[in-house]
């Protein structure tokens, strides 16, 4: 949970994304019947390596993070804002000591004509302590 703890703070205090998605960022999947555009994230997986004195283990969390929207323009628009407000941060957020949050792969471009959206999945890698 720390992972997605991470991912939520960052998202909801970076005021390009919530300019564009207001309070429509959600963990697991969008509630229903939430209007584009917004955000979704969740974690892929994780692995622990424990350290060498026991104290603290450093966890490499997998976390994907969904823009949906409803125009292409507006897509790029937000994928840009969550790219930035994610890349290469780290330091005490929402709690929880993180290593970093390394540049993401990035996910095709998708549209789905029966929702009339544009979606787009990029992968980032979060590196943190527990």
């Amino acid at each position: 949970m720390k992972a997605e703890k991470v991912i939520s703070y960052l998202l909801n205090n970076a005021v390009p994304v919530t300019t564009i998605v207001g309070e429509r960022i959600y963990g697991g999947s969008a509630r229903k019947g939430a209007l584009a555009p917004l955000m979704v994230y969740g974690k892929q997986g994780a692995e622990r390596d424990p350290d060498l004195d026991a104290v603290e283990t450093t966890v490499t969390a997998r976390m994907d993070v969904m823009c949906v929207a409803k125009t292409y323009p507006q897509l790029k628009e937000l994928a840009e804002a969550m790219r930035i407000a994610l890349s290469f941060k780290s330091g005490t957020l929402a709690g929880v000591n993180c290593l970093e949050v390394r540049e993401p792969e990035e996910g095709p471009d998708e549209y789905d004509p029966e929702l009339d959206e544009y979606a787009q999945v990029w992968n980032f890698t979060v590196v943190h302590t527990e």
